[in-house]
């Protein structure tokens, strides 16, 4: 009879959202999801069990699922705020900025005074280049709120942008003087700087950027061969992922692989799936052989001091580098030297 009780109280929606908010709190996304996931089973279409499954998701990274999601959120509420939001975001994130912008637009149409919906519209209107539009987003939201740092930087980088330097300085310094350790607003004041020919106080603005930017470097386990703890096929599966150490370590792994054909591959970053055996984040990298006739999906775990020494099954070192990069690109591989093109020229800016 207790056992019956018990399994009753465990299915109860209200006591699983508890408990899933308390998981949610520990940063323990794996036995959230499992608790808002055993909701829906229950009521498929409660909507705030949708709202945490989908913060998750974004969390982790995981934006086709996140769309997904949001999709579901705006059948059951066309007019939720934050579904619109984040369905914007995820587009964002995935380098759709014109889509994102569409949904941030149909945010404030239900509510114009929405900061975040104009926040993430403005930073979309700049990585499209809309310069000018970018700086009248920014200038709407700092009549409602004048110490926002992050708006600021958006309208200093469209400032910069249309090569109004002067005025790109006075926009960081601005954002500096609300939050003196914003990362983005040091490194493009050193840019903005740089242009100026003002290179000594530039070198101490990225200087700034790049040692606040290493003190947020999570500690690092020890480098080895496989995680511990992991099962399955080395590489292949998300139980068994290569330990590298940070983004490049990935880059350079990547780089080296070769097909059974002895091809180099281009790749990309998919996304984040979840924590590995050891605790950590994954990455899934999606890979193309450039004769395409290889396509496969590896997992990374970038928290290590070292690379691993072993290779995924079927797949060779060669002196041929590949290509690739640590962001997600919507349509790979053929939009792969598009984007690269286009991170190159964002960096110059």
């Amino acid at each position: 009879m207790f056992g019956f009780i018990k399994k009753l109280f465990a299915l109860d929606p209200k006591e699983l959202f508890l408990l899933g908010e308390n998981f949610l709190l520990k940063g323990d996304f794996k036995n959230a999801m499992n608790c808002y996931d055993k909701i829906l089973a229950i009521e498929p279409k409660n909507i705030l069990a949708w709202k945490k499954k989908t913060f998750i998701l974004f969390c982790l990274e995981m934006y086709k699922e996140v769309i997904m999601g949001t999709d579901i959120i705006l059948e059951i509420d066309p007019e939720d705020i934050d579904g619109l939001n984040w369905k914007g975001m995820a587009f964002a994130r995935q380098e759709k900025f014109t889509e994102s912008i569409e949904y941030y637009d149909k945010a404030l149409k239900i509510n114009p005074a929405n900061l975040e919906s104009m926040s993430c519209k403005s930073i979309s209107l700049y990585f499209c280049g809309k310069y000018e539009e970018s700086i009248k987003c920014t200038e709407d939201i700092l009549l409602i709120n004048a110490g926002n740092s992050n708006t600021w930087t958006t309208r200093a980088m469209a400032m910069a942008g249309l090569g109004r330097l002067d005025e790109s300085l006075d926009c960081y310094d601005k954002a500096l003087a609300i939050e003196p350790k914003h990362i983005d607003a040091l490194t493009g004041k050193g840019k903005v700087l740089y242009a100026q020919g003002k290179y000594e106080e530039g070198v101490k603005c990225q200087s700034e950027a790049l040692e606040l930017t290493s003190s947020l470097i999570p500690p690092l386990d020890p480098q080895v061969d496989t995680v511990p703890g992991a099962t399955g096929i080395f590489a292949y599966d998300k139980t068994n992922p290569v330990p590298v150490c940070f983004q490049d370590g990935q880059i350079d792994y990547l780089s080296t692989l070769q097909c059974e054909c002895g091809c180099p591959f281009d790749f990309h970053r998919a996304g984040s799936f979840g924590t590995c055996p050891d605790g950590h984040i994954i990455d899934g990298y999606e890979l193309m052989c450039k004769n395409k006739k290889h396509h496969i999906m590896l997992y990374m775990d970038m928290y290590h001091k070292g690379p691993s020494s072993l290779l995924p099954k079927d797949l060779v070192r060669g002196k041929e580098k590949g290509t690739g990069l640590a962001f997600y690109v919507s349509n790979f591989p053929e939009g792969l030297t598009e984007a690269i093109k286009e991170i190159e020229r964002l960096k110059k800016k």
